[in-house]
């Protein structure tokens, strides 16, 4: 009764490459959080800044063929679909990321050995047990705003934002140091012009 595959959000969702689990860490701030109990998956907590992953692809895989799983064949094909667009294997700086992760907190590396996943097979339609929780992550994600200058440098999803704000960025630093200059040498010639009268 937990696990059934009916959805009760009815947006559409694109699942662009690049939501991936780093960049929910790097561009959105929302910090993934390694769960063993595959009824937290892909759960939001802390006030939308944390997201609980189910990383146990050994586990999925062993149920997925035994012929006698409690756990509906739907649902593990689903749940290492998600794995595979949170971490998908052809993506380099993912594999690094969760490489790392693996190591500092022991996680199973078969959850990072999925994908990738084409156009298609990225499509919200495809998912039914995890899809509202699907929907609310991406919502997530997609109404994040930068709060520190690290996550603004990662954040390219709108690009003409992004370059609006490091041009306006470059333009203040910029004026910031003429002024200086300008200043440094406006005293430079007083003291020299006082200089020069008292002379």
């Amino acid at each position: 009764a937990a696990f059934q595959p009916k959805s009760q959000l009815s947006d559409t969702v694109k699942l662009p490459k690049g939501f991936n689990a780093p960049n929910l860490e790097r561009i959105a701030g929302i910090r993934v959080a390694w769960t063993s109990n595959l009824a937290d998956h892909l759960l939001l907590k802390d006030d939308d800044t944390k997201v609980m992953v189910y990383h146990h692809g050994t586990f999925l895989e062993l149920h997925k063929s035994s012929g006698t799983s409690i756990i509906p064949k739907g649902l593990i094909d689903e749940t290492i679909l998600t794995l595979a667009l949170l971490i998908p294997s052809a993506n380099k700086k993912s594999q690094n990321w969760f490489r790392k992760k693996q190591k500092e907190l022991r996680l199973d590396p078969k959850a990072g050995t999925y994908g990738p996943l084409n156009a298609e097979a990225r499509q919200i339609e495809n998912f039914h047990f995890w899809r509202d929780r699907m929907v609310i992550l991406k919502q997530a994600f997609d109404e994040s705003e930068p709060q520190t200058i690290s996550l603004w440098w990662y954040d390219d999803r709108k690009k003409v934002q992004w370059y609006t704000f490091w041009i306006a960025a470059l333009v203040l630093i910029l004026t910031i140091v003429f002024g200086l200059i300008a200043s440094i040498a406006g005293i430079v010639q007083a003291w020299a012009a006082v200089r020069a009268i008292s002379t």
